[in-house]
């Protein structure tokens, strides 16, 4: 016997809602880098920013990396060397704040490392960035 339209209708009503939500989500985002972290022969290399850098991410939170600043080399990914902060911690602004480092190559900052997800997020353009040693 065959179904009514109606029946049908309010199968795809409830259908169609509940599909929605099993396919919207967050996207998987960027994939898992893994850090190669410091050899313990070398120690704890500690260097001094010469130039202050202002990092803009992609939702318009802005951070003041301060000329003087010193950082902890702390390994690196294939675009470069990963570095955080000696005192104190970088923190996205948003709600759900996660800590970050930055990734250097040769003059540049040319990414961000979030340690928890392994994540490396290398940024729309490279900024200008120098070591004093």
């Amino acid at each position: 016997m065959p179904r009514p339209p109606s029946a049908f209708l309010l199968s795809v009503t409830i259908l169609v809602p509940l599909l929605g939500c099993v396919t919207r989500g967050d996207s998987p985002g960027p994939k898992p880098v893994p850090m190669t972290p410091l050899a313990l022969a070398s120690g704890n290399l500690t260097r001094t920013m010469a130039n202050r850098v202002t990092v803009t991410l992609d939702d318009g939170y802005s951070i003041l990396l301060m000329e003087g600043s010193h950082w902890l080399y702390r390994g690196s990914v294939p675009d470069g060397k990963v570095y955080q902060p000696r005192k104190g911690t970088l923190l996205t602004d948003d709600k759900d704040p996660r800590e970050f480092n930055i990734v250097t190559s040769g003059k540049q900052l040319v990414g961000l490392y979030f340690p928890a997800g392994h994540r490396y997020v290398p940024l729309k353009q490279a900024l200008y960035f120098v070591f004093q040693d």
